[in-house]
């Protein structure tokens, strides 16, 4: 036989497989992203998460709605009671202090309009050069007036229970004497009701009113209605 020298023996070579293509990458992400490839797929875990957070638990909201309403309740309690302790204490030290105040007021205002009833019908005398001139109790009159005015603007509820009297918490700042008078010695030991009723003894003697007469006939009064008379 012949050779044949152009043969040239084939030796064989290893075949590898062609790297998968991009394509087919993308298709098995896209897989995993539907159906999670793995439980670490972040995929999975949010919806996990998800899905126990959209189910949270009655408790701590029944807890809160409760401690809100007991909150509510105990607010609108102690505002009650407060109140009403408040209003039963100072209603007694408001009236106290009206009256007193009252007073005041109605006696110099009772003084003022007797003295200018006075001067109205008494007649004013004529001067040597025919001229009528004014008596002289029409000063008296006008400085009548100008004290009632003060008096008034003074024992006004702004000034009486002004800050250099009470204090935030509603208590006097000012010296009491307490002989068991109960409220009637805070306003007795009041700065602005002492020094009114000072000058209401001083236009009381001017004029020599009796201001005993109306406690006379109050009690009188009372005596008649049949109903007990308490002057203490």
């Amino acid at each position: 036989m012949f050779r044949d020298e152009s043969f040239q023996p084939s030796y064989s070579q290893p075949r590898h497989s062609p790297p998968p293509s991009p394509t087919r990458q993308d298709e098995a992400n896209n897989l995993d992203d539907v159906f999670g490839s793995a439980p670490s797929s972040p995929t999975l875990s949010y919806a996990t998460r998800s899905t126990r957070n959209d189910e949270p638990s009655e408790v701590p909201r029944l807890r809160s709605a409760h401690s809100t309403a007991g909150y509510r309740d105990g607010l609108t309690f102690a505002k009650g009671t407060t109140i009403q302790e408040g209003f039963d204490e100072g209603y007694g030290l408001g009236a106290t202090m009206g009256l007193r105040i009252g007073s005041i007021l109605g006696i110099l205002e009772g003084i003022w309009a007797a003295v200018a009833k006075s001067d109205a019908k008494r007649a004013p005398a004529p001067d040597d050069d025919g001229v009528r001139m004014g008596t002289e109790s029409q000063p008296e009159t006008e400085r009548l007036k100008a004290l009632v005015v003060k008096a008034r603007s003074e024992l006004r509820t702004e000034g009486v229970f002004g800050r250099q009297y009470w204090g935030e918490d509603g208590i006097w700042v000012y010296d009491v004497q307490e002989s068991g008078g109960g409220w009637k010695d805070v306003v007795d030991a009041h700065p602005l009701i002492q020094s009114w009723e000072t000058v209401v003894a001083e236009e009381v003697a001017k004029v020599r009113l009796d201001t005993g007469v109306m406690d006379r006939m109050e009690v009188k009064r009372l005596g008649e209605d049949n109903e007990p008379v308490d002057r203490s």
